[in-house]
């Protein structure tokens, strides 16, 4: 009689909050999937972003510019939508309309150069392909040098292996505890 009292007294388990748990966790592992699968993507777009400039000699002629500029369009590694030229009175211009005030009524030069900016592939984004790429510049006629943030290239890399560890580490912990709740839920439901 007792058993049977309690037997009518228990009622039927709720899953609802399994359910949702597991739906929510299931969610969330394949959100995290989703966004490492596109980090690769992202990451190539932030490496294309670093611009190179290559400055030009003082008294550089046209025939020497138009060489740097057609070697910049050769080069496969290069995004050729990305190669622009400025002049020196186009960078004094800029830096007039940044800075809002004409260092020009001072009386000073133009402290200016003509000068290349330019993006390369993400895949050329390495020390080694870069210093590779400011050397074989370097040796035209009319380049007075070429400047990238070399510290900015290599925090990129060092970055991107912390984030690949965190990424590695968050991946295995959401399916460890997808799988720890998908197996609790089971044999609970049993």
């Amino acid at each position: 009689m007792a058993e049977d009292r309690i037997a009518r007294n228990r009622t039927k388990p709720n899953y609802l909050y399994a359910m949702l748990s597991v739906a929510l966790v299931l969610f969330l592992l394949g959100f995290f999937a989703l966004v490492l699968m596109h980090a690769q993507e992202l990451i190539r777009i932030y490496k294309e972003q670093v611009n190179i400039i290559v400055e030009l000699n003082e008294n550089v002629s046209p025939n020497q510019v138009d060489s740097v500029q057609q070697f910049l369009l050769e080069q496969t590694q290069v995004i050729d939508s990305s190669v622009q030229y400025m002049s020196k009175d186009a960078a004094a211009q800029l830096m007039k309309e940044e800075f809002e005030e004409d260092f020009q009524q001072l009386g000073l030069p133009n402290p200016f150069y003509e000068m290349f900016t330019f993006n390369v592939t993400a895949g050329v984004m390495h020390p080694d392909s870069l210093a590779a790429l400011k050397t074989a510049i370097n040796t035209f006629p009319g380049v007075n040098d070429v400047y990238y943030q070399e510290s900015f290239i290599d925090e990129i890399g060092q970055n991107l292996k912390r984030i690949g560890y965190l990424a590695i580490a968050l991946s295995i912990f959401f399916f460890v505890d997808a799988v720890s709740l998908v197996r609790n839920t089971i044999r609970l439901a049993l």
